[in-house]
């Protein structure tokens, strides 16, 4: 598996569910999946009092704890992104 940062981004393929948002749109994450990745666009990812940007390919996974997560849809394309297991 690669990875890079604290986060542990990640390239790995699972299944799930998948959340859709338009340009400017957020949505918190409840309930709290194991981990989200990235299928498009770009993901603004609010968590624990920090910002992670995500690009398309690229995965975070959550631990328990704090508050739910935060992701908004970056610059002018759709996000689409998958939960992770």
């Amino acid at each position: 598996m690669e990875t890079s940062g604290a986060w542990g981004f990640s390239h790995k393929m699972a299944g799930g569910a998948r959340l859709t948002l338009e340009q400017n749109e957020s949505h918190t994450l409840s309930p709290l999946p194991q981990g989200i990745r990235v299928l498009s666009g770009m993901a603004w990812v609010t968590w624990k009092g920090e910002d992670i940007v995500l690009k398309p390919g690229q995965a975070m996974r959550f631990s328990q704890g704090g508050r739910h997560p935060v992701i908004s849809a970056m610059g002018l394309g759709r996000l689409t992104v998958e939960m992770l297991d």
